[in-house]
């Protein structure tokens, strides 16, 4: 199939308006997350903020791994995944959680 220049551009046109949509889109997330934390801030001590932001980097970083592992219904396969959850390190009130119930 034959693409004319028209067609390229209007297509290379769209694509780019898409793209400048998205990041604007992130960059006032962005500007938002920033408010949010200075907010924090001045109701939390530094290293209480700290702990709290790591917490949520540790979250995002194990549902990134999860994301990339294939899904299989090989029992072996299951068995690997398994074991790689139980290996994670929970966070502390995870633990907590767990306990309890």
């Amino acid at each position: 199939m034959k693409i004319t220049k028209r067609q390229l551009r209007r297509i290379i046109k769209e694509e780019r308006a898409r793209i400048l949509k998205e990041s604007s889109a992130q960059s006032a997330l962005l500007g938002q997350l920033h408010g949010i934390l200075s907010s924090l801030r001045n109701s939390m001590t530094a290293m209480e903020l700290a702990d709290e932001l790591r917490g949520i980097a540790d979250d995002i970083e194990v549902n990134a791994k999860y994301e990339t592992l294939p899904a299989d219904d090989d029992p072996a396969e299951q068995a690997r995944h398994k074991a790689y959850r139980d290996s994670v390190r929970l966070p502390e009130s995870t633990k907590r959680r767990r306990i309890e119930q």
